[in-house]
């Protein structure tokens, strides 16, 4: 613990620790609460460093352009070997994760409020036409890659079917030129239940965090994340952002590959519960 305090003091000089509480869930950063009022975070490797030093980029530059809040880190500090970002410190946004079993206790009224805020916010950061230091994702080099990656990674974990079933998905996407002929589009990337924050006492969306993977590319990535909320919450969001119907063809291919993504990036990280979660309907 003591060397994790003189990593936030090392960013933030002047503030006093008074209590630092780290969270277990941060995959490629390491995640602490401090004081209950500031949330830290230090990249794991230097591939997170260099993703979170873009991040800090991109933070900079969606200020006073969204209509949700977003954090606004006053704490960085870089590694003077590397010009990285040894870390970076932001005040913890209001609210809490929403997650989907939370969701789908609500009110009809009250989640038709939460969708509205959240097509609003997407369709705000889908039309913003900010330059960003990242290449555009989404691309059909991506998804090739991907399925590359799953034969290479992952397929010695499958059964026979289920290897034959992701080609021949895969292909079929990869082969429809209309998958890609579109323009890429600001997006978040990472539009999940653990980065939508809610307040239960006022009914409503209070912040959108970890702008780690946002940049260009296909705005069908924000929108199957948010399905995983459910169809009726997706259609609620079509009066404020119709568009959205558009990109349903994409969607359900982004969609059928988030268990795979989860296996592959856990086995990478050496995460054994997370890969068994991931494959275990491929096995």
């Amino acid at each position: 613990m003591d060397d994790l305090i003189a990593k936030i003091q090392s960013l933030a000089p002047a503030l006093t620790v008074q209590q630092a509480r780290p969270v277990e869930h941060g995959q490629f950063s390491q995640v602490v609460i401090v004081n209950e009022a500031w949330v830290f975070r230090f990249p794991r490797t230097l591939a997170a460093a260099r993703e979170m030093s873009d991040e800090i980029t991109v933070l900079d530059r969606l200020q006073g352009h969204l209509p949700l809040r977003i954090p606004q880190p006053p704490y960085t500090g870089y590694d003077p070997a590397t010009g990285l970002l040894r870390g970076m410190g932001y005040a913890m946004l209001p609210g809490q994760p929403l997650w989907i079993d939370e969701l789908q206790a609500l009110d009809a009224p009250v989640r038709h409020q939460i969708a509205a805020q959240l097509a609003g916010f997407l369709k705000t950061l889908h039309s913003l036409p900010l330059p960003l230091p990242r290449p555009p994702g989404e691309t059909h080099a991506f998804w090739a890659q991907m399925l590359h990656d799953f034969q290479q990674e992952l397929y010695p974990h499958m059964r026979p079917q289920a290897r034959a079933e992701v080609t021949a998905h895969f292909e079929h996407f990869l082969n429809d030129p209309t998958n890609f002929a579109i323009t890429p589009r600001l997006r978040h990337g990472d539009f999940g239940s653990s980065n939508i924050l809610y307040d239960p006492a006022t009914a409503t969306i209070t912040g959108i965090i970890d702008f780690s993977f946002t940049g260009y590319g296909d705005p069908a990535q924000d929108t199957a994340a948010l399905s995983t909320y459910g169809e009726t919450l997706l259609h609620d969001c079509f009066p404020v952002y119709p568009a959205l119907r558009e990109m349903m063809g994409r969607v359900d291919f982004i969609r059928s590959t988030y268990a795979l993504q989860q296996a592959l990036y856990a086995q990478r990280a050496g995460d054994d519960d997370d890969f068994e979660d991931g494959i275990a309907d491929y096995q």
